[in-house]
């Protein structure tokens, strides 16, 4: 945020680390421009208002966030775990950063925010990536796959 003089962060979600966020963003000097949004607030509103999703965790245990950013039309940034890694294709549908490589992380966000043809490019096969791994049609069509494996009772 100190190097993104024009952008707005909002955090959602509750935890431990919300307090300590917050005193951060005063230390640094950001915090007018950091929100912390309830997470009872519907996320596909939330995400609806963003203009790119940045998933920085080393360490991400789900797919969701991924899956929702792509369903609410957002290019997403995300650092490389084996969660991202698994799902979005480099430069395709997304972007990935090495963890913890704030420099490249602000690259990646400047580059998606100066490049309308890129920004467009990977919302779109975001979406694509979405249709076919996260939507009703395909989670029903795993699950009727499963079930169709199951040996005869």
């Amino acid at each position: 945020m100190t190097e993104l003089d024009d952008a707005y962060l909002w955090l959602n979600g509750e935890g431990p680390l919300r307090r300590l966020l917050g005193n951060e963003a005063d230390r640094l000097g950001v915090a007018a421009r950091v929100r912390f949004v309830e997470p009872s607030m519907d996320p596909v509103a939330f995400l609806r208002a963003a203009n790119l999703a940045v998933l920085p965790a080393s360490r991400e245990t789900s797919d969701i966030a991924i899956a929702q950013a792509w369903a609410a039309g957002l290019p997403v940034i995300a650092c490389k775990n084996e969660v991202s890694c698994s799902l979005i294709a480099d430069g395709a549908d997304g972007l990935l950063v090495p963890p913890g490589d704030a420099a490249a992380l602000v690259a990646a966000i400047r580059r998606i925010l100066g490049d309308d043809s890129l920004r467009r490019r990977l919302i779109a096969e975001g979406y694509v990536a979405y249709v076919k791994n996260f939507s009703r049609e395909a989670v029903v069509r795993r699950w009727i796959g499963f079930y169709n494996e199951l040996p005869a009772v």
